[in-house]
């Protein structure tokens, strides 16, 4: 392989990127512990990770996903503190699809603005940009604030009488409330509290769909509106090797992965 061909990929985990705060406190919330933002990826932080030889930037957490933030004055449903990993939540309980995690954005309401900005300036560095996001890993109460018309949240549709369908996107309990050994409040507000009493009337676990299902519902997983960016998610051989994996979308294309696609294009 030639030496302009090879592919090098510098991975960051976004939030934590440009975060100066030197006294993180354990299980501290955004207020106490900060974060980093997608505007710390200024002109010359991006040209100095292309100095280091980097051809691609993955940038890790982007995608909205489950937290114990309350955003709810920026038109964003609250998650129950009780389905949520720590206070910042997993960058991969994805929550909403189509949208940009707000922690990162330094305007909340411009959030999608400062991503594509990101996007630009990163490829005026020269860089090309890579995200990533688990198809099938979704959080606990999945639900898109920013969807387009006519694109159904998953599990809108499910027939919930059916512990299983293949045309389901949840595993389903019927007729089983739910119940844990933790406690199921953990000081939520009243309006959290109800979200969570709603789950109790369908009990619902994600699970691995088989390919038709997969092909059908990637179409809505093609984010944030840059659709030239359309192969995202990266799987990597033995020898070093990086691959896209293709996903489908409003054409029809398959979503299962690609061999033959390689890291370009982004």
């Amino acid at each position: 392989m030639k030496t302009q061909e090879k592919i090098i990929i510098y991975q960051v985990f976004t939030r934590l990127f440009g975060n100066g705060n030197p006294r993180c406190k354990t299980n501290g919330s955004l207020d106490e512990n900060g974060c980093g933002k997608m505007a710390d990826f200024t002109a010359k932080a991006l040209g100095e990770i292309k100095r280091l030889g980097a051809t691609h930037i993955w940038y890790t957490g982007i995608i909205e996903h489950a937290t114990q933030t309350n955003y709810s004055r920026y038109g964003i449903r609250p998650d129950h503190p009780a389905v949520v990993k720590g206070k910042a939540g997993s960058p991969y309980a994805i929550k909403d699809y189509y949208d940009v995690d707000p922690d990162l954005a330094t305007s909340i309401p411009d959030r999608m603005k400062e991503f594509e900005n990101l996007v630009k300036r990163s490829h005026k560095a020269g860089l090309k940009v890579i995200i990533d996001f688990v198809p099938n890993h979704v959080a606990r109460q999945y639900g898109s604030d920013t969807k387009p018309a006519g694109v159904a949240d998953l599990g809108e549709q499910d027939d919930v009488n059916l512990a299983f369908s293949p045309n389901n996107n949840f595993y389903y309990i019927p007729g089983t409330k739910l119940e844990g050994n933790i406690d199921l409040h953990r000081g939520a507000a009243d309006s959290e509290v109800e979200l969570w009493r709603g789950l109790h009337e369908r009990t619902k676990h994600p699970f691995r769909p088989h390919s038709r299902h997969l092909e059908q519902n990637a179409r809505h997983i093609v984010i944030l509106g840059i659709k030239r960016h359309r192969r995202i998610p990266v799987r990597y051989g033995r020898n070093g090797s990086c691959r896209i994996l293709g996903m489908g979308h409003s054409t029809g294309q398959s979503a299962i992965p690609q061999p033959d696609i390689h890291c370009r294009g982004l």
